[in-house]
Parts: structure tokens; C-alpha cells; sequence
């Protein structure tokens, strides 16, 4: 991640590793986190509460996977909720460590700035092919949104070795909302 030596060895004593539960809130709609975080297990989901406080997740981190780069990037709050789709072992960096990092450490900044611009990039492909595909496409996309977050990290460019069977371990209502089609239509 372009971190010196002497940055890790300083940051070390302050990382913490957390167990959470599936649905357990990181961080609410409008608040900023507090972490930059790396995913030891489990999935978590960045999204839009609705009126019943259910998210549909915008974004998915799996395991080796870092979020929080937008509240090293940016002070305001965030408009997304972030939650555990899963139970979850995060591997957490205090954001004062990391901002510091960032503000200190060309390589690390030019690793973010890259990070961001791929994911971003993902994303406006993703958007493109969903809102312009079939209600199967949308599956197929939203599916394969989810096969990647469980096989890769999205913390670096993904590699093209993928296994035969990926179990995605959440509600089919859930996918259904996350590909933007109706339950019946995602069976």
C-alpha cells in the first residue's frame, strides 16, 4: 500500500481487529467513519437506508478488501450507511493514523488515488451495463458484483483466476434489490 516502515511500525499499536454480527451498523447515513478498515471475513455493504431502515447495498467489500477511503479523502459526512451483510472480522486503522499516512506518505496517496479511480471506473461500467441491460443482464451483473467481492479483493486490480462455485451467503430478496429486479424475476 506504499506505507513506510517506520509509518507501520508507528500505526501498529493502534489497530484493532473486530467480530461483528450480521447487520451490525459501522457506520450510519450522514455521519463519517472513523476507521479505514480491511476485511478479514464476512461481507460488508455500503448503501441507502429506506424508509424501514433496510439498506440495498450500493457497494460490497469481501475479504481483503479496505473501505473507508473516501473519509481519509473527504471530512464531510458520508450518504451512505455502511453495514455487516455478514458476521465480519475487520482489521481497523484509527482515521487520524490514516489521514496522517495519506497527508505524509506519497505512495500511499498515489495507492489510494489509484484505488479510487479503479473502483470508481468499476462502478460507471457496472451503472452503464444496469441500466441499459435486460432484467437478466442486471442479474448476471449484479451476481458477478458479488462473486468478485467474495473471490477477490477490490483493494487492488483483481486477478482473472476464478473457482468453479462461489456460494454468496445472503437472502435471494436481497440480491433480487441489489441487481434492480423483483424476486420473482432474479428466480
Amino acid at each position: 500500500m506504499g506505507l513506510s516502515e517506520q509509518r507501520l511500525l508507528r500505526v501498529m499499536s493502534n489497530i484493532e481487529v473486530l467480530s461483528l454480527d450480521t447487520d451490525h451498523v459501522i457506520c450510519r447515513q450522514g455521519v463519517r467513519l472513523s476507521a479505514f478498515s480491511h476485511v478479514l471475513d464476512g461481507l460488508v455493504g455500503a448503501g441507502v437506508p429506506d424508509k424501514n431502515g433496510a439498506i440495498t447495498p450500493i457497494h460490497i467489500a469481501g475479504p481483503g478488501t479496505w473501505f473507508g477511503v473516501d473519509a481519509i479523502l473527504n471530512p464531510d459526512a458520508v450518504a451512505l450507511q455502511t453495514i455487516c451483510l455478514t458476521p465480519v472480522r475487520l482489521l481497523v486503522v484509527p482515521l487520524v493514523d490514516a489521514t496522517e499516512a495519506f497527508e505524509q506518505e506519497p505512495r500511499f496517496a498515489q495507492y489510494l488515488a489509484q484505488l479510487v479511480s479503479w473502483r470508481n471506473q468499476m462502478l460507471v461500467d457496472r451503472l452503464v451495463l444496469m441500466s441499459q441491460g435486460s432484467p437478466q443482464l442486471r442479474v448476471v451483473m449484479g451476481l458477478a458484483l458479488f462473486a468478485e467481492a467474495l473471490h477477490s479483493s477490490n483493494s487492488h486490480l483483481p486477478t482473472n483466476e476464478l473457482d468453479d462455485f462461489q456460494e454468496i451467503p445472503l437472502k435471494q430478496s436481497l440480491l433480487a434489490s441489489m441487481c434492480g429486479v423483483s424476486r420473482g424475476i432474479f428466480s
